[in-house]
């Protein structure tokens, strides 16, 4: 993907700081024309490729791609193509900022951000922001560092449009019961699959000394227990219901295979 550059000689001098432990992210684009409506979306809603929910979940560890565009009019009735209105994109996430890429097939902002080091319940305020430049840029991106122009005679950059979404976090759980009965069935023995949308399956097996695998809970009055294991977010589906399937061999060598699902919302 192709971002778009400029090659102006700028003076920076103070450094923004980054870092931190922040789930607050706020997407910055900044423009050179005139006011306009945009659209932020996400690939981890209900809609597929992308979702413009207002609210929207993910999951703990996932990998979720945004888009911003510019759109035509309040009422958002297509994109609007950026080339000679946007000078430049960041993402920025609490104190951290990332560059945003130009997709110039599209005509929109692209960005990524991980979920890492954030718990179940956990709320992300993303926002996107388009900007005019005035004179020099504000910030620039310098090795590691983000810098802030140091002129200042310099206008600020005027914000032209924005969108948001909300998003939370949740971590799924999957937990199949397994009734008791005559012929004992090897539950340290089977293997759990995880069957994603795209045809690609994860096998668990049982959990073993380094933390990873399924667990067996205790058979409860009834007799019944429980297979349990909770994924990570490249296992399951980012929306829809992930299928689950638990295989496991009784004692005659018969293979048992118990079905389950997770409903991710």
């Amino acid at each position: 993907m192709e971002s778009k550059r400029h090659s102006r000689s700028l003076a920076y001098g103070r450094a923004v700081a980054v870092g931190g432990g922040t789930v607050a992210m706020t997407l910055l684009c900044v423009c050179v024309a005139g006011c306009s409506s945009a659209s932020l979306a996400t690939d981890s809603g209900p809609g597929r490729p992308w979702s413009t929910d207002g609210q929207q979940m993910v999951h703990v560890g996932e990998h979720v791609d945004f888009s911003f565009v510019l759109t035509k009019g309040v009422l958002k009735r297509g994109p609007r193509d950026p080339v000679g209105a946007v000078d430049y994109c960041i993402a920025r996430a609490g104190s951290e900022q990332i560059e945003a890429d130009l997709d110039n097939q599209t005509g929109h902002y692209r960005f990524a951000f991980d979920v890492l080091g954030l718990r179940e319940g956990d709320a992300i305020a993303v926002t996107a922001e388009a900007y005019r430049e005035n004179g020099v840029r504000d910030t620039k991106q310098i090795g590691d560092a983000w810098v802030r122009a140091d002129d200042p005679f310099d206008q600020r950059d005027r914000v032209i449009a924005s969108d948001s979404v909300a998003l939370s976090v949740y971590r799924s759980l999957v937990e199949i019961p397994i009734p008791g009965g005559d012929v004992a069935l090897d539950l340290g023995g089977g293997r759990l699959e995880l069957h994603r949308a795209d045809g690609k399956v994860a096998t668990i097996y049982h959990k073993t000394a380094d933390g990873r695998g399924y667990e067996i809970a205790e058979p409860n009055s009834e007799g019944v227990s429980t297979i349990m294991y909770a994924p990570v977010a490249d296992e399951i589906n980012k929306s829809a219901t992930t299928y689950v399937r638990f295989r496991v061999l009784d004692g005659s060598g018969t293979e048992r295979v118990f079905d389950g699902h997770i409903p991710t919302p």
